[in-house]
């Protein structure tokens, strides 16, 4: 198969790829934008972009699609995958990227999904934030029918550096946009004895308990009671689910535009 061609305009639309998020006030539509990108610039029909979050249920990070572009099955969306399991859930355990020529004749053989192309390459890079692993993008189906090979895996390593960057300066902006937050900080701060308010750390596992914690310290000095504060959270996590459930919506009817 040919080489990927390169566009001459490489660097300035990566340069745009960078902005991407940053000019977003929604991460998950930014995300979108971010994929859609990735997709044209490498010249692929498929391309995800999946975080790792905490699952409750099985008390372990698991990476979900966040978004996406191409096709990709309805199952595939809400499905989550733990760490260390199919193709993206070793590329993020282990920090390594992955290319797989042909992934029919791999040990990925079973675990991988098909498309309808009979192209069998396909690509995972890990997203970096820091010395973390935050995430996988993968991409399959070049549009060309090329087999990928390392340039375009050098390529994508560079693309998910510059999603992880966006994504680290679009949660520190939501940070310094939110009041409540900032004094969840420095209230945490003060209660562990440090000096001064610890640098912020956009890790939402955290950012959570220390909100949790706050909000609970704040109702008790308000006088409010165990149950009191149940019912509270209770409501809170209600009008959590209602706005989730809007946003879901919402987020249908623009795919189906």
């Amino acid at each position: 198969m040919s080489a990927m061609h390169i566009d001459p305009d490489f660097l300035i639309k990566l340069i745009g790829l960078s902005n991407v998020l940053e000019q977003q006030i929604n991460l998950d539509h930014g995300l979108r934008e971010l994929a859609t990108m990735t997709a044209h610039l490498l010249q692929v029909n498929n391309c995800s972009i999946m975080l790792i979050q905490e699952d409750e249920e099985v008390a372990a990070p698991v990476l979900r699609v966040y978004a996406y572009y191409g096709d990709l099955p309805a199952v595939a969306q809400q499905e989550s995958v733990r760490l260390h399991q199919g193709i993206a859930g070793r590329v993020a355990s282990s920090g390594q990227p992955l290319l797989v020529e042909d992934v029919t004749h791999s040990e990925f053989a079973a675990v991988a999904r098909r498309s309808d192309t009979a192209n069998p390459s396909l690509i995972a890079v890990p997203i970096w934030l820091s010395n973390r692993v935050i995430g996988v993008i993968n991409v399959n189906n070049p549009s060309d029918n090329r087999c990928f090979r390392q340039t375009d895996l050098n390529l994508l390593q560079v693309f998910a550096r510059f999603v992880g960057k966006s994504i680290h300066v679009v949660q520190l902006q939501n940070l310094l946009n939110s009041r409540f937050l900032q004094h969840a900080i420095a209230v945490d701060s003060r209660s562990s004895g440090a000096a001064s308010p610890p640098a912020i750390n956009p890790d939402p596992a955290k950012l959570a308990k220390i909100v949790a914690k706050t909000v609970y310290r704040e109702l008790t000095d308000a006088g409010f009671s165990p149950p009191d504060i149940l019912r509270t959270a209770t409501e809170v996590i209600h009008l959590f689910n209602q706005s989730l459930e809007k946003h879901k919506r919402r987020a249908e009817r623009e795919e189906s535009r």
